[in-house]
């Protein structure tokens, strides 16, 4: 039950999404992104890093509040049939609290309703209170008014077959429908809320982990480049297309080119 979705092209063009009114605009122009505002780093770096790892990412933003899931989606290249398929970008932002609020939301409706209709019932017996003085009316009105603050075991427990009777059966029996309704939904919502808590928890060590990696990878990077930096020899670096990404000092001498300004040449 995703809270907003959104797919996306190899040029970062939407081409699907939950509002339709977003289809064909660029991906980080649309008025519903407000993730960068939640993420420690740039969502287009996150979106690339994506498409060239080929495996899905999920974040946790704005204080646990909300998911963001985002993962490479393959398009079939409909020009030709020997075309290289196309690789795309599926957002998918979670509201976590949602269930829980909306639990909370159907537990206040459902009490409410329970309070209005024992209003009406003690209205109801307060009449009768007129009519029939009895001990069995005072303690009927009694159970339904502990009833009404809370406390859902509470039994007329009247015997007999007159009509004071039959309606402490008939609030006995309201009376246990609504007790098992109240635990039911309170067993729904601790059920809901302890599954919500250990998906927050092993988001959170999944986080955990992987900045434990990127930790270490980049002190690897730190360690390597002080040593490429320390040899007599000269090391040059290019990326798969050819372009240099990094001289040690003893290239920049022999080359007479300074780093930044080779870079990318």
């Amino acid at each position: 039950e995703p809270h907003f979705v959104v797919l996306a092209d190899e040029t970062s063009t939407v081409i699907n999404a939950t509002d339709k009114q977003l289809i064909g605009q660029r991906l980080f122009e649309t008025a519903e992104m407000d993730w960068q505002s939640w993420l420690n780093e740039p969502i287009p770096m996150i979106i690339e890093r994506v498409k060239s790892q080929r495996g899905g990412e999920v974040h946790l933003m704005d204080e646990g509040h909300f998911l963001l899931g985002v993962y490479p989606i393959t398009l079939e290249n409909s020009g030709s049939s020997f075309g290289a398929d196309r690789t795309g970008v599926l957002v998918i932002q979670r509201d976590l609290s949602q269930d829980l609020t909306r639990a909370r939301r159907m537990v206040a409706r459902n009490t409410i309703e329970m309070v209005s209709l024992l209003v009406a019932m003690s209205v109801f017996i307060g009449i009768l209170v007129h009519f029939f003085i009895s001990s069995r009316l005072n303690k009927l009105v009694s159970s339904a008014d502990r009833f009404a603050n809370g406390d859902f075991e509470a039994r007329s427990n009247l015997r007999g077959k007159d009509e004071v009777a039959r309606l402490g059966h008939a609030f006995d029996r309201m009376a246990g429908q609504v007790a098992d309704t109240h635990r039911n939904l309170e067993r729904r919502v601790e059920e809901r809320t302890i599954a919500l808590a250990d998906t927050v928890s092993d988001l959170q060590t999944e986080i955990n982990q992987r900045v434990q990696v990127e930790q270490a990878l980049f002190n690897e990077k730190e360690r390597i480049q002080v040593t490429l930096r320390s040899i007599s020899d000269a090391v040059i670096t290019t990326d798969i297309k050819g372009l240099i990404d990094f001289l040690n000092p003893v290239a920049e001498e022999l080359a007479n080119q300074p780093l930044h300004i080779a870079l990318g040449r």
